[in-house]
This record gives structure tokens, sequence and C-alpha cells, in this order.
């Protein structure tokens, strides 16, 4: 995105000098992040999981036994219109506005959410912002053709991302 490399840019104005990023730097690049957000709403590593319930209980009027199998799909909730304004546009503006904070915890869930979460799921942001920014101060990719997903162990594109690399803009 040029929003990515102008605020880069900036912040290489700025602060960096020509150095590469680091973590120290992250809280300075809140577009970055909220593109690595945006992405992960839209294709969460983690798009399904699965719960044991521990207890009777309702949920939303259903059900639920004991030891029953509970399935969570962060993908699909990822993209309910009830939390997610134009659920299906790659819009990463929407978590710069204050509206971003009034969301419902659960609504986001890329690596699961609760005692069961991801352990890795700062660094995982971290070195994925981290990457971003890296490569989007040399880079300016364009994305050749939009593969199919592929439902694994987490989700990811079936045969990789296939992209033209081009000097991004001084």
């Amino acid at each position: 995105s040029e929003d990515v490399v102008d605020e880069l840019l900036g912040l290489l104005g700025a602060q960096l000098n020509g150095r590469t990023p680091t973590a120290d730097d992250v809280p300075n690049l809140p577009f970055t992040r909220a593109v690595v957000d945006e992405s992960m709403r839209l294709y969460p590593p983690a798009y399904i999981f699965f719960r044991r319930a521990k207890e009777d209980d309702v949920v939303c009027g259903c059900r639920i036994h004991r030891g029953g199998a509970v399935v969570i799909a962060p993908m699909a909730f990822h993209r309910d219109p009830a939390f997610w304004e134009q659920p299906d546009r790659f819009w990463p503006e929407r978590w710069l506005q204050p509206s971003a904070k009034e969301r419902p915890r659960f609504a986001f869930l890329p690596f699961s959410g609760g005692p069961r979460q991801c352990i890795g799921n700062h660094f995982a942001i971290m070195e994925a912002v981290l990457v971003l920014a890296t490569l989007a101060q040399r880079f300016a990719p364009t994305l050749k053709t939009w593969p199919p997903s592929e439902y694994l162990v987490t989700l990811r594109p079936a045969g990789g991302l296939p992209m033209r690399l081009c000097s991004a803009p001084a």
C-alpha cells in the first residue's frame, strides 16, 4: 500500500535515518500495524478451532452439553457486519478510527482468545509489522494473481503469493 510506504518514509526521515526498524519502532507504525491486523481479519491464521464444554450451558439459545465440542470460526465473525462495516473490504483505516476501541473483545481472534490463546501472538504481530516495514521501504510488490486459500493447520495462500517486486519509490 502506498500509505504504508508514505508512513515508513516519514518515519525514516524523522527517526530511523535509514536504519532497519526494530521492536522499539513498532508503536510508531500505526498504519503498518493496521495493515497487518486487517490482513489477519480477512485471513486469520487460526481460521477455525475447537473447544470442549466443561459443563452444560446455553449459548445464544443453543444447548451445549458438558464434554461437547464447540466450533469457533474467526473467519466467519471477522466478516460479520454486526462488528465490521463493509466486512469483505480490505480497509486498514478501520483500525485507526475511534470506533475500533468499541468493538467487542472477541470480535477479532486471529490467534484464538482467552487462556488458550496462542502464546506467540504478540511476537507474531510484532514480527509481521517489522517485516512489512522493512520490505515496504525497499520494494513495491504487485500481486500477479490472487491464489485460492489453503485450509491446513493454519490458513495460507495455496502455492504462495506470486509477486513482482519493484524498487520502492524514493
